[in-house]
């Protein structure tokens, strides 16, 4: 049976994406070991791995501390600095008001309202 090697620049490459989400000590735990908001990490980390330039997250502070959410609001942040596209499917509207420049609401499918949190304020 042939074995695999992984490539440096794969390695790089991951070890990059553990250093943004701040889990590379998790690197050798097995994922069922680990805590729900570590899981998520790790999940964020690996849509990191090849720095998309479009990034679609589903609820990514799920299960998280305020340390880990902390982290996480700065790395999409950061992204969004750098010229990616983040977009971020929530119910939670002061975790979107921490992470989004731009909100779009949809019910039942259908656009409700879009804007910035600062132009819905009273």
């Amino acid at each position: 049976m042939p074995t695999s090697t992984v490539s440096p620049r794969r390695t790089q490459a991951v070890e990059r994406a553990l250093a943004q989400l701040e889990i590379s000590a998790l690197a050798e735990r097995r994922l069922g070991d680990l805590s729900k908001g570590q899981k998520q990490r790790v999940k964020v980390a690996g849509a990191l791995v090849h720095q998309p330039s479009l990034l679609v997250m589903d609820e990514p502070m799920s299960g998280m501390d305020p340390v880990q959410r902390a982290t996480l609001i700065d790395l999409v942040r950061s992204l969004a600095d750098d010229g990616a596209t983040v977009i971020v499917s929530s119910h939670i509207l002061a975790e979107v008001d921490q992470l989004a420049s731009r909100v779009v609401v949809l019910v039942n499918g259908r656009l409700a309202a879009s804007g910035t949190f600062a132009a819905s304020a009273p």
